[in-house]
């Protein structure tokens, strides 16, 4: 008699488990990213060169801030990195004065002038070679800034950091931009995130990599394999639900964000069994 009644509490039980695995439950479409493009100077914007619902690419241009100053300043450093019209004058100095120092030298051996002639030749010779050496420090330094005038001038041009559509232009050329205003809203459509609420009860048969049906409500039709991505490890308590995260491909944008659905969960039964046999 107890066994029997084990095996009807075991087949409710696992026809529970099953109903559960194949329950569909509401979820929603989101964009895995929504990125708020800003610029990371302050300016005034030059142009804005995208507008809502553009498609863009990674690295693609999104706005320019005025730059003329920023600009001439580049030409400047350039002009003077470029010139070695004063290293060039240095270097013959330096050779000039090592010259005029090896026939000292030789003078010197027969006494054909004195000591203190010699010893100045040396030090002028040695003050030729650190002139050059401070020029040509010099050059390295206006390189330097030359570089760094050309990553001033770059963080005034705006660049999409990822694919994805533009959904929002707040600003466009002529306004004032700094780093807390965002010039456009950018969102990520493949993959699409799908955000769901499941009863606390198949905590234990969800698990990273599981997968998962998609349906999306009218007009969209068909059904898209999903994968679940995220199991929260903090229930709420007050509707007995855990919130589950799922990615699903959508290469050729043919879904799109904030779209309601239904999710079913597969392998729940299998996953469920290998939690209880461990």
């Amino acid at each position: 008699m107890y066994l029997r009644c084990l095996a009807l509490s075991f087949a409710s039980l696992m026809l529970q488990v099953t109903e559960a695995s194949a329950a569909a439950y509401d979820c929603v479409i989101d964009p895995s990213k929504e990125i708020r493009i800003a610029s990371p100077v302050r300016g005034i914007l030059d142009e804005v060169l995208v507008d809502r619902g553009e498609k863009v690419e990674k690295g693609q241009v999104i706005a320019r801030l005025k730059s003329s100053v920023e600009s001439t300043t580049v030409d400047l450093l350039k002009l003077r990195a470029e010139n070695s019209a004063l290293i060039d004058v240095e270097r013959e100095q330096v050779a000039l004065s090592g010259k005029s120092l090896q026939r000292a030298q030789r003078l010197r051996q027969t006494n054909a002038i004195s000591q203190q002639q010699l010893d100045e030749l040396d030090a002028d010779h040695r003050i030729q070679q650190r002139e050059l050496a401070q020029v040509r420090q010099n050059q390295r330094v206006t390189e330097m800034e030359l570089a760094r005038a050309k990553a001033e001038l770059d963080l005034r041009t705006i660049r999409s950091p990822n694919d994805g559509i533009i959904v929002e232009r707040a600003l466009s050329g002529g306004e004032f931009v700094n780093e807390d205003a965002h010039i456009v809203v950018l969102v990520t459509l493949d993959p699409l995130y799908v955000e769901t609420f499941v009863p606390v009860g198949m905590y234990r048969s969800l698990h990273t990599g599981q997968s998962a049906t998609v349906e999306p409500v009218a007009p969209f039709e068909g059904r898209y394999p999903a994968q679940v991505k995220v199991v929260d490890s903090v229930f709420d308590a007050a509707s007995g639900t855990v919130g589950v995260r799922l990615e699903m491909p959508n290469q050729d944008h043919k879904l799109p964000g904030g779209l309601r659905c239904k999710v079913t969960f597969e392998e729940s039964l299998a996953a469920g069994s290998e939690t209880a046999g461990k």
